[in-house]
């Protein structure tokens, strides 16, 4: 045994039968960490409880074993994905949790064999070897308790505070009963105070200990809540109700000081404290008071701001409170809904019954009320809350009331929830229910996977969107329209609407030939002259159409405005060779003549417009290209007619002869001018027109034409001005 050799001890002690030499060779087992010696030395010994404790920790520790293996393959399965540190920990996580947790006296639950050596030790009574041992595989916590249990305090908690945090206030509370077991009173609230369970162990102590007045003070310097609480319910518990009011006040709790309130007859105090905090508790205890003394009004309202709707509910049912027990039971749950409903219902209170009822989800019995008591409003108001799934037979019943009663509009939003759509456009055309967006919405068919029905969601959707236009909703018409994939007639639904913001949009979308020339020729009847963006679109449209007869139609109007109403030959000059670019291009048979007949009028207005532009730097030609044009005009014609009007080169002569004061020949070329029946007024100023006559020595004539003119067109402007 001195060298170590504890098989030869072993083989030469086998035979002896003196338990001390046991002993001792069981004691050399524990310094040298033979557990299996150690397990024959305390047999031998005929120590069993000690000698069953380590076989078992033996058996204990192949299972253990085998545990561990499972365990760690499982850990490295579930930490594959895992990082290393991660992975080890968990490895380790997982086998100790699998271990059991250790005691003193037996070592099969511990899963180090020094803390099993350490058990043997406590068997042979070696505290200092087994304390060693604990601190040498440290388990940490088995050696503060075998510290707690030699009365080694200040080690245990110099230990628990070092290496054993876990167990550090366990071990303050450990210690402070240790104290008061031996009178030590301080000390042990010290220590109650360092485990945190003086707040419980403190009063009972002192109690216990009848030293109520430290424990006032002690109350009193500790400022907690808690600690206030209990010594408010000691004192209320020994009637010092005024003390106890002033601790639950300092504390926070509303119910008691309530309940204190009460118990003094001081229910003013007790709503008005309710009032202020809101405590759900305290209001149920006012409440309840409210009751015993009869103010019902004042129990419904505590036991509803304590959320208590039902006891509410019946109070105020059994004091007749209608209106308080609607309320109640339309905010409470289904089941008081639904006995509150029949309630109304007995007495004949069919609205009241029909709401609770539709909360309660007994819709049957509200439509049967509905219908019972005529309740129209009532019984829209459930068929828009009804959902997809409800039964078709059930709104279709709600739909012939309302028809009954000729309650068309909703009798239409009855049909339309029961997904009666023809029926329900029947009733809209027959009875001029005006259609809404949603209304029009909720009668558009789903898309069939598949593309079935697709004929007869089209065909209802071309009904909807027909009464919608019969009704004066074109936009909705037009969108619903557009669905039954009919942009033509959607096109003609806008145009009537006049919007043309819209109706420019819907044409760039449609991208289709007929839109364009739709939307162009509605543009066409604006004033579109005023406005670019409408002349633009109307280019733009006829140009995607490609409906170059209409176009080069376009640009001749526009070259007849600008002569017309501008005078502008230039510009009008421009829109023309426009106008004949797009008729070259036409494919109608009378091409030829309508490009002939283009380009005479633009050599008729290159002729005036050159003859303008040489007024100041050649006159005799200007006069020349005038008379040439004069008498290349139709004499006869209208001034319409002609693209160059007669009165423009007449007036454009006359304002020459007048600037080179060659009166004679100006006055020549205005008798001219009245011959061909020109009116003078829309060409010539009138104060160039009597300087003239002055000049010659002619008077003016009493009625000039030009008067005639000027009268014609003030009665013009007065019968626009009243359309």
């Amino acid at each position: 045994m001195a060298v170590g050799n504890m098989d030869e001890a072993y083989r030469a002690v086998k035979l002896i039968r003196n338990p001390g030499v046991w002993a001792n060779m069981a004691s050399v087992c524990v310094k040298t960490r033979r557990l299996d010696v150690a397990e024959h030395c305390l047999g031998n010994m005929g120590h069993a409880r000690a000698a069953r404790a380590v076989r078992e920790a033996k058996e204990k520790e192949k299972v253990r074993s085998q545990e561990r293996k499972i365990i760690g393959v499982t850990a490295i399965q579930n930490a594959v994905y895992k990082s290393s540190t991660s992975f080890e920990f968990r490895i380790r996580f997982t086998s100790d949790e699998c271990l059991d947790r250790t005691s003193l006296k037996e070592p099969r639950r511990e899963k180090e064999a020094d803390a099993q050596i350490a058990a043997v030790a406590l068997h042979l009574g070696h505290v200092e070897d087994a304390h060693k041992l604990y601190v040498a595989c440290d388990r940490w916590d088995l050696a503060n308790r075998l510290l707690q249990s030699c009365g080694d305090w200040s080690r245990a908690l110099e230990v628990a505070g070092k290496h054993d945090r876990v167990h550090l206030r366990t071990t303050h509370h450990s210690f402070a009963r240790h104290l008061e077991f031996l009178g030590d009173l301080d000390g042990a609230i010290k220590a109650y105070e360092e485990a945190g369970t003086h707040r419980h162990e403190v009063p009972r102590l002192l109690v216990e200990a009848g030293q109520i007045e430290e424990l006032e003070a002690y109350v009193a310097a500790k400022q907690d809540k808690e600690l206030t609480q209990w010594w408010a319910k000691y004192c209320e518990s020994h009637g010092n109700l005024d003390k106890a009011l002033e601790c639950y006040h300092w504390s926070g709790d509303v119910l008691s000081q309530v309940r204190i309130h009460c118990f003094q007859g001081e229910l003013a105090a007790a709503r008005a404290l309710v009032d202020a905090t809101g405590d759900r508790a305290a209001a149920f205890h006012v409440a309840r008071q409210l009751e015993a003394r009869g103010d019902v009004p004042g129990a419904i309202r505590y036991f509803t701001r304590a959320e208590s709707v039902s006891r509410a509910a019946r109070l105020a049912q059994r004091n007749g409170m209608d209106a308080e027990l609607l309320s109640l039971a339309a905010a409470g749950t289904r089941a008081l809904a639904l006995t509150s409903a029949r309630y109304f219902e007995e007495k004949g209170a069919y609205d009241s019954a029909v709401l609770l009822y539709q909360k309660g989800g007994n819709l049957n019995r509200a439509i049967d009320l509905c219908f019972k008591g005529q309740l129209f409003d009532s019984l829209r108001t459930i068929a828009d809350n009804l959902k997809e799934d409800a039964d078709p037979a059930l709104l279709a019943r709600c739909a012939d009331f309302f028809m009954e009663h000729e309650q068309y509009e909703k009798a239409v939003h009855l049909l339309i929830a029961g997904k009666s759509f023809e029926q329900a456009i029947d009733l809209c055309a027959s009875h001029d229910v005006v259609i809404t967006e949603s209304m029009a919405d909720g009668m558009t068919p789903p898309k069939a996977e598949g593309g079935e029905s697709g004929g007869f969601r089209s065909a209802l959707i071309r009904r909807i969107a027909e009464c919608c236009e019969a009704q004066g909703s074109f936009h909705l018409a037009c969108k619903k329209f557009t669905q039954a994939n009919e942009r033509a007639r959607a096109m003609e639904a806008l145009l009537k609407s006049g919007d043309t913001e819209k109706i420019i949009f819907f044409a760039n979308v449609s991208r289709q030939r007929e839109l364009y020339v739709l939307a162009a020729n509605y543009l066409q009847s604006l004033d579109w002259h005023a406005d670019g963006e409408v002349m633009k679109a109307i280019v733009q449209f006829y140009t995607k159409a490609g409906a170059v007869e209409s176009l080069a139609a376009f640009y001749d109007s526009c070259a007849i405005i600008e002569i017309d109403e501008y005078r502008d030959y230039e510009k009008a000059l421009g829109a023309m060779r426009e106008s004949l670019k797009y008729a070259s291009k036409s494919r109608a048979a009378a091409r030829d003549a309508l490009v002939a007949d283009h380009t005479a009028r633009i050599a008729l207005v290159e002729q005036f417009v050159q003859a303008r532009k040489l007024v100041a730097e050649d006159p005799k030609q200007t006069v020349a290209l005038c008379n040439r044009l004069l008498e290349q005009l139709p004499a006869t014609a209208a001034e319409s007619e002609c693209v160059v009007r007669a009165g423009d080169v007449y007036a454009l002569l006359i304002e020459l002869y007048y600037s080179r004061n060659d009166y004679p020949t100006a006055f020549q070329l205005l008798e001219r001018m009245r011959e061909r029946g020109i009116v003078l007024a829309p060409f010539l100023e009138q104060a160039m027109v009597v300087e003239i006559h002055q000049a010659v020595g002619v008077e003016m004539r009493d009625t000039e034409p030009d008067e005639d003119f000027r009268e014609e067109e003030l009665d013009e402007d007065v019968i626009e001005d009243e359309e």
